[in-house]
């Protein structure tokens, strides 16, 4: 019964849609045994996207790669934390040997292309892009008629079919297998268009958007592009929130987001869609605003939520690339001394000039922010100790339609001065189902009060939210010599029924002097 009572509450809150869209997932899960192969007819030949002869670097180059290039050449794969695996022949696409999907997943995103791209950049070993193409082959041969929900999971092929399209376009003078690549990425790009993940929304389904941009763009599909387009203008309104975060609440999938609108704009506006991504691009402008007035003083994200420092890129990264796309220099003053990985495989050669002329400008302005929407209240000044750092989470703890990445840290605090962390969060340790999972996610896990051992919100499974917590603003008061907030959650009320618990928590900031809790 307890059970059946947990599902109900975590099932009230998905929509209409949400339910019909999932209905039509799970069919397809269940009863789809092959895939419909589409040839490749047309492809825009004068696809446009950062070359690497555009990356201007060298054998001497320090760069960060995500992966080790020399040991993809071996088939030896290490995602998740160091977790390898060797494979001793032929890939398994379908292998887990970790027991853990994401593990699985990854091997099947292709990133690792990217790499591959960027080594034979600095070294001209073409052993990398044909490495490249003989892994493009052997999924090509296992997959491409068949349907398994792992490698055609929507966020999989949406990640693909963008590694796919940028390595071919990357590596089209070197290809061995054109028709072969083309056919396999027009096949993923019908799949998607019928398959986008609308019963999950969230970070998910502007990543599907995004890749129906890039597919729309280079295989001169109108109908891709339209979709693509449509979705990501629209769950820009549904997704991020009038003071500039994303809906999600976590900083991570806030920067991962990002990504996905600054690609999207970049795809349009280097292919003669100017005007669609001048639109989409203004619309990163706010994220990269809030991003901005959340980080730390040393250029760290606070990991709230499900976040982790450099997932999935360091926000030093995507702040440099804010910092010239919109030619502020404000952004520079957390960004690298030289331009970050991903900021090269993004804007190339010309973006380093450009950073370089930039002259940073100071950091952030000391008093408190109150961002009413995702309920972050952050706190900052400047003392002889060092800076002062706090963030007071006095917001809901996510989305009602999709909470998957939420944590059960109502009235949640962080605490820092200068390099000294005092309070922290603790992040996110696993995806996977399991005790540590449970506990990260947890009340117990945060910097706030938990009643009975229970959890402040129903967290189960590793994505699911029963009964949740509201929380609100009760007073918040800044002055030139103090500010004051107090805030209050009523999760305990729900989650244990018997009576009406509130959890009220009041902070006190007198300047230069003292900081009561």
């Amino acid at each position: 019964m307890d059970k059946l009572k947990i599902l109900f509450n975590t099932v009230r809150y998905v929509t209409f849609l949400q339910a019909c869209h999932r209905v039509r997932y799970e069919a397809v899960k269940r009863f789809k045994k092959s895939i419909r192969q589409v040839q490749c007819l047309e492809i825009n030949h004068n696809f446009k996207w950062i070359l690497p002869e555009q990356y201007d670097i060298g054998p001497d180059t320090p760069l960060a790669f995500e992966y080790n290039i020399h040991e993809l050449l071996q088939n030896k794969f290490t995602f998740l934390n160091k977790l390898t695996f060797n494979f001793p022949g032929k890939i398994d696409w379908y292998s887990n040997p970790f027991k853990y999907r994401l593990w699985n997943f990854k091997l099947n995103y292709f990133d690792y292309l990217q790499d591959l791209v960027m080594g034979y950049a600095a070294y001209s070993d073409l052993r990398y892009i044909d490495k490249g193409y003989e892994l493009i082959e052997s999924w090509i041969n296992a997959n491409i008629g068949k349907y398994n929900t792992n490698t055609w999971d929507p966020y999989v092929v949406s990640k693909r079919v963008i590694n796919l399209i940028l390595f071919y376009n990357a590596t089209k003078d070197n290809c061995r297998y054109s028709k072969k690549l083309l056919d396999a990425i027009n096949t993923q790009a019908h799949f998607l268009h019928k398959n986008m993940e609308l019963y999950l929304g969230a970070n998910h389904v502007i990543m599907n958007a995004k890749a129906l941009i890039f597919c729309g763009v280079f295989l001169n599909n109108k109908r891709f592009l339209k979709t693509g387009l449509k979705v990501i203008n629209k769950e820009f309104n549904n997704q991020v929130m009038t003071d500039g975060g994303h809906y999600e609440l976590s900083p991570s999938y806030h920067i991962e987001v990002l990504m996905h609108y600054i690609e999207s704009a970049l795809v349009l506006q280097r292919n003669s869609h100017d005007g669609a991504g001048k639109e989409v691009l203004e619309k990163a402008k706010i994220m990269f605003e809030y991003l901005y007035n959340i980080i730390t003083p040393y250029g760290e994200i606070p990991l709230v939520n499900d976040s982790t420092q450099d997932y999935p890129v360091p926000v030093n990264e995507i702040l440099e690339c804010g910092a010239v796309l919109f030619n502020d220099a404000r952004y520079k003053k957390f960004g690298n001394p030289t331009l970050g990985f991903y900021t090269i495989k993004l804007l190339g050669a010309e973006s380093i000039n450009a950073y370089k002329c930039m002259e940073a400008l100071p950091g952030h302005k000391t008093g408190a922010v109150l961002n009413k929407d995702t309920g972050y209240y952050i706190l900052r000044d400047s003392t002889p100790s060092g800076e002062i750092y706090m963030l007071f989470d006095c917001g809901n703890i996510g989305p009602d339609s999709n909470p998957g990445h939420s944590h059960a840290d109502s009235m949640n605090l962080l605490l820092s001065v200068g390099l000294n962390n005092l309070f922290v969060d603790s992040g996110t340790y696993t995806y996977k189902i399991c005790s540590k999972r449970n506990y990260f996610r947890s009340t117990r896990a945060h910097n706030t009060i938990e009643i009975d051992g229970i959890s402040s919100s129903q967290i189960w499974s590793a994505f699911r939210v029963g009964k949740r917590a509201r929380s609100k603003v009760v007073n918040n008061t800044l002055e030139d010599t103090y500010s004051y907030i107090s805030a209050e959650h009523d999760g305990y009320s729900r989650v244990l029924g018997k009576s009406r618990i509130t959890h009220r928590r009041s902070i006190l900031y007198i300047k230069g002097e003292s900081l009561v809790i």
